[in-house]
């Protein structure tokens, strides 16, 4: 396990993000899990929340990134958007999103899924 708090975990041939990693930068950050959106700013000017993605990616820039999250935190993007979906919980990830990777987009799902579920978050509920 990579011992930075943030930095993908190299299993097999793609980076991956594990749970622990997304519940120590919340934990490091003090901000809120949020879902279907990367930064949540109830006021416009202060990020109180984030997805696991943007956490990840809050906590390594030290502030809202300007660079692409897959870029910071050293992912794929169809890894990034499986884990995103996943993290949403969202039912039918395939009716939203075509992936060109389907095994890393399926890493993706399995880790966003498994992430929202260390922080709290259990089945997306519409």
């Amino acid at each position: 396990m990579h011992s930075s708090v943030g930095l993908p975990e190299r299993r097999g041939e793609m980076n991956r993000i594990t749970p622990e990693q997304v519940k120590a930068a919340y934990e490091k950050t003090g901000l809120t899990p949020t879902r279907g959106e990367f930064f949540y700013l109830p006021d416009g000017n202060v990020v109180s929340g984030a997805c696991g993605l943007g956490v990840l990616a809050y906590e390594k820039s030290g502030g809202i990134p300007e660079d692409r999250i897959n870029g910071i935190l050293g992912i794929e993007v169809d890894y990034s958007v499986g884990f995103a979906v996943g993290f949403d919980g969202q039912p039918d990830p395939y009716s939203i999103y075509s992936p060109e990777n389907d095994d890393e987009f399926r890493a993706g799902l399995e880790d966003g899924d498994a992430s929202a579920r260390a922080v709290g978050l259990g089945v997306f509920d519409e």
